[in-house]
């Protein structure tokens, strides 16, 4: 196994990632926005000749007209300095994952992602040793226990367990895709659904589920829907899978996760969350019907209402609050993007880096539908960046099939 890294530059996506755990565990936003800042500056610094808007990205007109949405309606409507920074510096990391791809090459955010993985493959390990002791070292280590999820459910350094499973998808996907087969990335690849496993987050199973969905139609497709030996083995992959999901209860388990979305049974706060969002939004004027509230602005009203929970503030649905807050127009340059790195991810490119990317995002678009991501800082860092280099390589990909 190989790891290509350059000797003249540090990887910054590791480091993008590092400063955003540290930021989690500390509890403290300004050591991810400080390494954030200095890694821009540095672009600008030695790269500044290379760093332009260039024609490819200039086509991606609807990734410019979400961020001017978000912009806008919050400078409009909630008319904090802090919230437009936020949005700011999700729109830095877009870019800094374009430039990164762009300036330094495919070899070079190869090396960042696997170095990634291995470091998430470690901290499985960690992960093995909380389950089985109930001892989070990294709260030992930095701020104390974490209430809520003792003897329960793993989080690692992550602070919480769907975030742990939500960055173990990417780890998961990296060793699937940019390492060679062998005995080290199997036993790596079962570590870390052990992980995702035990940290309890249906949404990440249904992440891995829709992601292997999407895997068989790419495979159907690409045999012009002719019944094969490779796709009956797919077929009975998945039968297996399911099969296996029901033996272990973990099939019903899963089920009452979508219900506790779509139904009264154990989560009345969700439901009658998503019914008062829309019912408020529906009954808005139609420029915030159009461009939404602001950022934030869910959670504001959010906070004036109590179905179940007290001092509860979001929505635990991405989509729920960006429709409130950044209004319908936003949200359909969402549903583009995430149904065109479906297609891209079933007819085109055979780029190993391209499919990664294109299987991290489309898993991630769906846990998004059961918690909002942005306010956790390593989240935001791998989507943000995947996403800005995979904005390039679709750019200037010259591989179609």
């Amino acid at each position: 196994m190989k790891i290509y890294l350059k000797k003249s530059n540090i990887n910054f996506f590791v480091i993008l990632f590092l400063g955003s755990v540290l930021s989690k565990l500390w509890l403290n936003v300004y050591v991810w926005v400080a390494t954030i800042i200095v890694i821009f500056f540095y672009f600008i610094i030695l790269d500044f000749n290379k760093l332009t808007i260039s024609t490819a990205l200039i086509k991606e007109f609807p990734f410019f007209l979400g961020a001017g949405i978000a912009i806008s309606s919050t400078i409009v409507y909630q008319q904090n300095i802090r919230y437009v920074i936020e949005i700011l510096i999700n729109i830095l990391l877009s870019l800094l994952g374009y430039y990164m791809l762009s300036l330094l090459g495919d070899k070079y955010l190869k090396s960042g992602i696997q170095f990634l993985c291995i470091l998430l493959a470690v901290v499985c390990v960690f992960g093995i040793f909380e389950y089985i002791t109930k001892v989070n070292i990294f709260d030992n280590i930095m701020i104390g226990e974490l209430s809520g999820y003792k003897n329960e459910r793993i989080y690692g350094p992550f602070r919480h367990p769907i975030i742990y499973a939500n960055c173990m998808l990417f780890g998961l996907i990296g060793f699937i895709f940019l390492f060679r087969k062998s005995v080290l990335q199997r036993l790596a690849i079962l570590l870390i659904i052990s992980n995702i496993i035990l940290s309890g987050s249906r949404s990440s199973w249904l992440g891995i589920m829709f992601l292997g969905l999407m895997a068989i139609c790419r495979v159907f497709y690409k045999m012009k829907i002719k019944l094969s030996k490779n796709s009956l083995i797919y077929s009975f992959l998945a039968l297996f899978s399911i099969w296996l999901f029901y033996k272990l209860k973990l099939l019903t388990y899963l089920v009452s996760r979508i219900e506790s979305v779509f139904g009264y049974n154990n989560g009345y706060q969700r439901i009658a969350t998503i019914f008062y969002i829309i019912k408020n939004f529906v009954a808005g004027s139609i420029d915030n019907i159009l461009i939404g509230n602001g950022s934030h602005a869910a959670a504001d009203i959010m906070l004036k209402v109590t179905f179940q929970w007290t001092n509860f503030s979001t929505t635990d649905n991405l989509y729920i609050s960006d429709l409130y807050n950044f209004g319908l127009v936003y949200i359909f340059i969402m549903c583009y993007y995430f149904l065109k790195i479906i297609k891209r991810f079933i007819k085109n490119s055979v780029d190993k880096l391209e499919l990664m990317l294109e299987s991290v995002l489309i898993s991630f678009f769906v846990v998004f539908f059961f918690y909002e991501p942005f306010v956790h800082y390593p989240v935001s860092s791998l989507f943000f960046v995947s996403f800005g280099a995979l904005l390039y390589k679709w750019n200037t990909s010259l591989i179609y099939t």
